[in-house]
């Protein structure tokens, strides 16, 4: 599948590509020591679900479904 690298905050790596079904997700990877806003959108898989909403802790991920 295609993947494509979406502008981010320094040190976090975020890209899109399609889901399974088709469907767009947005994964998103914290590696700095600060946290940071989340993707926008439905989350699917979070690495730390303990985070407030809407942030990615240092060193976690978010898989996300963008809003349509």
């Amino acid at each position: 599948g295609t993947l494509s690298w979406l502008e981010s905050p320094a040190d976090v790596l975020a890209f899109a590509r399609p889901g399974a079904g088709g469907e767009p997700v947005v994964v998103a990877v914290n590696l700095s020591g600060r946290s940071v806003p989340a993707p926008p959108g439905h989350p699917l898989l979070v690495s730390d679900p303990a985070a407030p909403a809407g942030t990615l802790p240092p060193d976690s991920a978010a898989w996300v479904r963008p809003p349509q």
